[in-house]
């Protein structure tokens, strides 16, 4: 997961512009999704989530999938590892995100 995190930057993944953009407010250092995420204290992450607690706020995002044990995969492009960082997916938006910059004739996206 982390190489196609880093593959991501290096395409400009999670501009500003994008739905579920955030940044060192929330954790993590540079653009990052939000998708299937929320706000959770920054002083509880670590303890309660195994979470490093690097927001430049008082909230960090958290994955629903730790949170509320939803199924709800985090976005590839979520700013950190964590205990279910092995499902994450690149969520809607990223995927179409790339396709709209990129040569989509060039590529085959499949569906799961």
């Amino acid at each position: 997961m982390l190489f196609l995190h880093e593959i991501g930057h290096a395409l400009g993944m999670v501009p500003k512009e994008h739905k579920h953009h955030y940044d060192r407010q929330f954790g993590g250092r540079g653009d990052h999704c939000a998708s299937n995420t929320e706000n959770h204290p920054k002083v509880s992450v670590k303890a309660q989530f195994g979470i490093l607690a690097d927001a430049d706020s008082d909230s960090v995002k958290v994955p629903l999938a730790l949170s509320q044990g939803a199924a709800a995969k985090p976005c590839v492009m979520y700013h950190t590892r964590t205990p279910v960082h092995h499902q994450s997916e690149f969520c809607a938006i990223c995927q179409e995100w790339v396709k709209s910059k990129l040569d989509a004739a060039k590529w085959e996206w499949i569906d799961k």
